[in-house]
């Protein structure tokens, strides 16, 4: 199970950055499991989850209205973590996303969660999680490494 799952999620989350980095809303769409019962999609900018395949659909669809362009996109470190039928992914991300509906271009590093699973032979992520660390964290110069407070 070990490598060729490790293989499997790894091209999982390298065909979830192009979405991104090329705002496909039907791969993104592809890349969900949009029969899970479990779904969850929590973007920054969304008040709460998204928690059905209508939602995401209706959520990715207006993508390409919203988002112009995503000239920055760095990987700053990822983890992939396998057991069994099930994974978790977590990156953070340097990136710089371009959307006139907010004004202005949005900078900075995401912090992003994948939680997966493999059905019928194939991976899908079914959990979505993104953040930035509060400014308010930052400028009281509090950061956390490992277990460690700094």
């Amino acid at each position: 199970m070990g490598a060729d799952s490790t293989t499997e999620v790894l091209e999982l989350y390298q065909k979830w950055t192009r979405a991104w980095q090329t705002i496909d809303p039907e791969l993104m769409l592809s890349l969900y499991d949009l029969d899970s019962g479990d779904l969850a999609y929590q973007s920054e900018e969304n008040v709460g989850p998204l928690y059905t395949a209508a939602e995401l659909r209706s959520y990715w669809g207006a993508a390409t209205g919203i988002l112009e362009k995503i000239p920055v996109w760095k990987e700053k470190s990822k983890k992939i973590v396998v057991s069994g039928d099930h994974a978790f992914i977590t990156a953070l991300l340097d990136t710089k996303i371009v959307a006139p509906a907010f004004g202005s271009a949005i900078e900075g590093e995401i912090r992003a969660t994948l939680g997966c699973r493999k059905r019928d032979g194939k991976w899908y992520i079914i959990q979505y999680h993104e953040s930035r660390q509060l400014e308010l964290a930052k400028k009281a110069g509090v950061t956390y490494v490992g277990a460690q407070a700094s």
